[in-house]
């Protein structure tokens, strides 16, 4: 088996005709295949969390979460979102943040020299002008 060209890996599949060959962690292991589109609608603490819920899942929202900090966010379909977002506005509820991105439905552990490769991996992608987001299924490892 060949090792990957871009971290050095031995996970690896044929991935063009320039017979380069990069393993599946370099091609984020199936992330378009395996992840979902969620729609976070993040709101700033000191919201009527109660209020809140109330609207966003009588629109449709999917989920209502409040982190430890009293922030709350808000997740829905992507189809939804414009419909969720819109009706929490006319309510009053002003998101902080709000965007569409993806999430990664399974997470590949990673050991910590793999770790080191993928981070350097994902610099090198967001560095480049024409990307605008970077996704991954990768949990890094704390060492």
């Amino acid at each position: 088996m060949s090792t990957c060209t871009i971290c050095g890996g031995s996970g690896v599949q044929r991935v063009s005709s320039q017979r380069s060959r990069t393993c599946l962690v370099c091609l984020g292991q199936g992330i378009l295949s395996a992840a979902t589109k969620p729609a976070p609608l993040s709101h700033q603490p000191g919201a009527d969390e109660e209020a809140l819920m109330e609207v966003a899942i009588e629109v449709g929202a999917e989920d209502v979460e409040t982190a430890e900090d009293g922030s709350i966010e808000v997740t829905t379909d992507p189809g939804d979102f414009l419909t969720v977002k819109e009706a929490l506005l006319e309510a009053g509820f002003e998101p902080e943040m709000s965007e569409l991105g993806m999430v990664a439905q399974n997470l590949t552990e990673l050991d910590p020299d793999a770790s080191e490769k993928v981070i350097r991996l994902i610099d090198h992608l967001e560095d480049l002008d024409d990307v605008q987001n970077v996704y991954t299924n990768a949990a890094f490892s704390d060492e």
